[in-house]
């Protein structure tokens, strides 16, 4: 049986997380310590239950990330200030064969990229490292069994505060099947205009005359066929 109680609602910015109470058999108003002591505790327990709410929700957000960046076909880089790999999708590790643990000793332009785009790949980040900075660029990726994957890469930072250290995302589109097909596609118009241009001295050599082959097939007799009347 309660005589008496006080109650202080736990919330934080927005969020209401319910009350606190602190309740005696007797009647009776509380004391000015007490009312504090009641008020302070419910400070520090809406703090917790905020922050802890907002761990769960921020888990939530990784764990939907996650599951976003690893549903896309581009190969997706988070990089830090230096150039060096921190987290990579599926993607990202099927095209390479790398994982992320295995490029965080040195930048990408000299683990994932092949030793002749190396120097361009470097500059174009330190350019991208600018306020508003971003770069689009070619460069071929050197997988883990060392075969050269033809990529195109988006570069972009990403600053939250002036307190937080600056981030990039990286990126790329694996286009080796493309620019392979490209290459195949590209030798049947010469064989075509090769194949016209025998054509054309040939007849050039014959006198500038076609003779028509006769059909293959024609009946020959020696006789002319005769009429049947049915």
């Amino acid at each position: 049986q309660m005589g008496s109680g006080v109650f202080v609602p736990l919330c934080s910015r927005n969020r209401a997380f319910g009350a606190l109470g602190l309740v005696r058999r007797r009647t009776g108003p509380f004391s000015p310590d007490e009312t504090r002591f009641t008020s302070g505790i419910g400070q520090l327990l809406a703090s917790y239950l905020a922050q802890t709410e907002a761990e769960k929700q921020l888990v939530r957000r990784e764990t939907t990330m996650k599951a976003t960046l690893d549903s896309v076909e581009n190969a997706i880089l988070s990089l830090d200030g230096q150039g060096v790999v921190r987290k990579m999708n599926v993607a990202a590790v099927r095209i390479s064969g790398f994982r992320d643990r295995e490029l965080r000793d040195r930048p990408f332009w000299n683990t994932l990229i092949v030793p002749e785009d190396s120097q361009r790949a470097a500059t174009v980040f330190r350019q991208a490292g600018r306020p508003g900075g971003g770069a689009t660029f070619d460069a071929q990726l050197l997988s883990k069994e060392g075969q050269p994957r033809a990529v195109r890469w988006s570069l972009r930072a990403v600053e939250v505060d002036e307190t937080s250290p600056r981030s990039y995302v990286r990126s790329g589109l694996d286009q080796t099947e493309l620019v392979e097909c490209t290459k195949e596609l590209a030798k049947y118009p010469k064989s075509a205009h090769t194949a016209t241009e025998a054509a054309g001295q040939a007849t050039t050599q014959s006198g500038g005359h076609c003779q028509s082959a006769e059909p293959t097939g024609a009946e020959k007799r020696s006789s002319p066929r005769r009429d049947f009347h049915y």
